[in-house]
């Protein structure tokens, strides 16, 4: 699959067509920061609409996206929407406030890093 999709890809960047971008100028007017590494941002592949959230990483001084993410579709992003207050009041009820999980969920991120990539 990976051989795959690496034609594709140089193929792509044959054309110059859109995939002959690098990441970060694909995605930098559409990228949300959740925090210092991770990203919402909001594309299209193969005419569909996609939301992506995503851990990045530091290389060469550039923060590119990382295996560590999930893609979904626009039925699922309005899926998930509609759930926020539920979301949020569960996660009230283990303890937490929504700011302070976003914040420790944040720190937790960053430790050994470079391990992961």
């Amino acid at each position: 699959m990976s051989s795959t999709m690496k034609k594709s890809k140089a193929g792509s960047k044959a054309n110059g067509s859109k995939g002959s971008k690098k990441p970060e100028e694909q995605k930098e007017d559409n990228r949300i920061e959740l925090s210092a590494k991770r990203f919402v941002s909001v594309s299209e592949f193969k005419g569909a609409v996609r939301v992506d959230i995503r851990e990045y990483f530091e290389k060469d001084g550039k923060l590119l996206p990382g295996k560590k993410g999930i893609n979904i579709s626009v039925p699922e992003w309005q899926k998930l929407r509609d759930q926020f207050d539920e979301i949020e009041a569960l996660i009230k009820k283990m303890g937490g406030e929504p700011e302070a999980a976003a914040k420790d969920s944040d720190s937790d991120s960053d430790e050994g890093k470079d391990k992961d990539e």
